[in-house]
């Protein structure tokens, strides 16, 4: 039976981590596993802002104040709208975008460096 990538990502580290004579490395393996769960991270951070910025926007343009009348011994509702928020909706949709493939591309360049120190330390050991 063929292995998926999934099942092969939890099962290196945890050979490597039985492995008593110390031949296998676990660094490579283990930056694997970190890396899936660093851009999963990143997914999430970037679907939270994205909604954040939506309903933080909507809330500053819809905005509904309640003003009591004196002369009509009543509450009305006041809209009061707020230009901002047409520039966080819009700061939103350029900046979460842009931040996220800033930090995919940084978290992809920190793994490939150690990912590089460890495979220069395996070369030198043989």
């Amino acid at each position: 039976m063929a292995k998926t990538s999934f099942q092969s990502i939890i099962k290196l580290p945890l050979n490597a981590v039985t492995d008593i004579k110390f031949e296998k490395s676990l660094g490579l393996d283990i930056s694997r596993v970190f890396y899936v769960l660093s851009l999963a991270s990143i997914a999430i951070s970037a679907i939270v802002s994205i909604v954040w910025g939506f309903i933080l926007g909507l809330a500053l343009i819809f905005n509904t104040t309640v003003e009591y009348d004196y002369y009509n011994d009543e509450y009305t509702d006041v809209l009061n709208t707020n230009p901002f928020g047409f520039l966080i909706i819009i700061g939103t949709i350029v900046v979460v975008p842009l931040a996220t493939v800033f930090s995919v591309l940084l978290v992809r360049w920190a793994y490939e460096i150690y990912n590089a120190f460890i495979q220069t330390a395996q070369n030198t050991k043989k």
